[in-house]
């Protein structure tokens, strides 16, 4: 038998259930005052909302979280290292992307709410500092850097377009929602989590996985053309995918892989659907 009881148990701290399963960061930084960190205090990757680049110079992928700072991890020693705290001043995570940039060979971050504008990370005051406008406000940005042209492809605020971070050039390119529409299809409603981007070094093109309800969609944007075209995948695309995918191209392998989150957002912790590879090859010219 245990001890006799002496007297009342301490009063635990009640949960609020609704906010923990909806917006666990927000309860994080309600209660303990601190950002989105693991039980470890580390940062959370599948909370940053695809904030994560590698930093060539650096060897190191770099997170950028909305309230813990800029955050490094080693894959060598496979540590986690506070690079700083100051960031870009936004209201939600959703408004802002951080890629690298080739030409300034640093990480740069696209922030559309709050403070918008192009921050550039200096690697000698490891610091942020804002150097460009962006030409839309709003939230849910994506990006990723077409290394031939030496800019960047970028869809915010239901508008596409391209940045060049040395110049601080801005242009308005075609709208995926039109062709999809050309096409006898509804232009795409984009919501959290729902695009993913990235460059195809083979072919030149930027790819756009876009997730409805059903399979996922593959559109490839040919930027000499300006336009878009929609991709026949040879095989079965995923289907029921939802927040917190991730599309990357794997050099080694030439080809691309795709993380499918099935049914639930990446709060709750799953389930993935696993990844899936396919390689891109560009739509041959009709003679």
């Amino acid at each position: 038998m245990g001890p006799p009881p002496t007297g009342a148990e301490p009063r635990r701290p009640v949960l609020h259930r609704r906010l923990l399963r909806r917006r666990p960061h927000l309860l994080l930084r309600r209660r303990l005052g601190v950002g989105i960190l693991s039980p470890l205090g580390r940062p959370l990757t599948q909370h940053t909302f695809q904030q994560h680049a590698w930093f060539l110079e650096e060897h190191a992928f770099y997170n950028l979280l909305q309230a813990a700072g800029l955050w490094a991890f080693d894959p060598v020693k496979r540590d986690w290292k506070l690079v700083t705290k100051t960031t870009p001043k936004t209201s939600d995570i959703h408004s802002w992307k951080l890629t690298y940039d080739p030409g300034l060979k640093t990480v740069i971050a696209l922030n559309t709410q709050g403070d918008p504008g192009v921050f550039v990370f200096g690697r000698d005051t490891r610091t942020f500092t804002k150097k460009w406008p962006v030409p839309v406000k709003g939230y849910h940005v994506y990006s990723t850097c077409d290394a031939a042209r030496k800019r960047h492809v970028v869809f915010g605020c239901q508008k596409w377009w391209t940045l060049d971070a040395v110049t601080g050039e801005s242009k308005m390119i075609a709208d995926l929602g039109a062709a999809r529409i050309k096409a006898g299809l509804q232009a795409p409603h984009y919501e959290q989590g729902s695009l993913s981007l990235e460059y195809d070094p083979a072919t030149k093109d930027v790819l756009a996985l876009i997730k409805p309800k059903s399979a996922v969609e593959v559109w490839a944007y040919h930027a000499d053309q300006d336009q878009w075209s929609q991709v026949t995948m040879a095989g079965e695309a995923p289907r029921g995918s939802t927040d917190f995918d991730l599309l990357v191209y794997d050099r080694d392998h030439h080809c691309h892989l795709f993380l499918n989150v099935l049914g639930v957002t990446g709060y709750k912790g799953g389930p993935v659907g696993g990844f899936c590879a396919f390689r891109y090859a560009k739509p041959r010219e009709k003679e």
